[in-house]
């Protein structure tokens, strides 16, 4: 297309840019796909004093905009990801065409309990080790369980959180979300008018499904599309089905139809 939508991805808590791998193809015959790593993920650095928390990673967006040349952008986020898409929509309403949130947090919930090592002094360092060592058996089983497959068999992520630095960036980026303080952030959802595509996996065992449905009822331009079978991260379980549907999303929105269709249904 000669002016395609651009499209900005961001993926969520672990892990990297690698996670839209699957889905961007389908896509890019009609926008221009950028996926980044977050500070504190993959070959993202963050110096001890960045701000790897959601509303530090939001407030980077602004200039990678700007280092882009991009003066209207669709955010999607995964997620953590989702999160900072909901605040670059509140801070630069301007400038995010639309949303698409896929397994996105917005609103108070339980931590998943393999996030909580990472409070304790020393985690991220055993992390590395054990990556270079190779993960225990058991420990990709208890993942997959969450995830619907396994993310820590890919040679990305094994690659990536090899090295201490990486892995003590991303304990600080977890240390950082913290679910209990969501409630102040959702308050301005409302004044999200932003068109809003919510993809999310009806199995997902990290962000309930209260959340979803919450955001469906709370944001005033939105469609919610449940991925059947779906867990956390569908981009990477159920991509096709993830891909129809962002593409039927950004179709309507490039036709003015503003992202609008029939409020709620499944992802086939």
């Amino acid at each position: 297309p000669e002016n395609p939508l651009k499209l900005l991805l961001l993926h969520g808590v672990g892990l990297t840019w690698a996670t839209w791998r699957q889905v961007v193809p389908a896509l890019a015959p009609q926008t221009d796909c950028v996926a980044i790593d977050l500070l504190g993920h993959g070959r993202s650095s963050a110096p001890r004093a960045a701000d790897v928390t959601v509303a530090g990673q939001t407030a980077v967006l602004d200039a990678l905009f700007d280092a882009l040349g991009w003066r209207q952008v669709v955010v999607v986020g995964h997620s953590m990801g989702g999160g900072v898409a909901l605040g670059a929509a509140l801070q630069q309403p301007a400038r995010v065409r639309a949303l698409v949130l896929v397994g996105s947090i917005g609103y108070p919930q339980r931590v998943p309990p393999f996030f909580w090592p990472f409070h304790l002094p020393g985690t991220a360092e055993l992390l590395s080790l054990l990556v270079r060592a190779g993960l225990p058996l058991g420990l990709n089983r208890y993942l997959s369980r969450y995830y619907g497959y396994d993310p820590i068999a890919s040679a990305d992520f094994l690659e990536t959180y090899r090295a201490p630095q990486v892995t003590r960036a991303f304990a600080r980026a977890v240390r950082g979300l913290v679910p209990s303080k969501f409630g102040r952030f959702a308050a301005f959802f409302p004044q999200i008018h932003t068109p809003t595509l919510i993809v999310h996996g009806e199995r997902d065992d990290i962000v309930p499904l209260h959340v979803p449905r919450r955001l469906h009822e709370t944001l005033p331009n939105n469609q919610l599309v449940w991925i059947r079978g779906g867990h956390h991260i569908p981009q990477e379980t159920h991509p096709v089905q993830v891909a129809r549907a962002m593409g039927d999303f950004l179709r309507r929105l490039e036709s003015g139809a503003d992202g609008e269709r029939p409020r709620h249904h499944d992802g086939h």
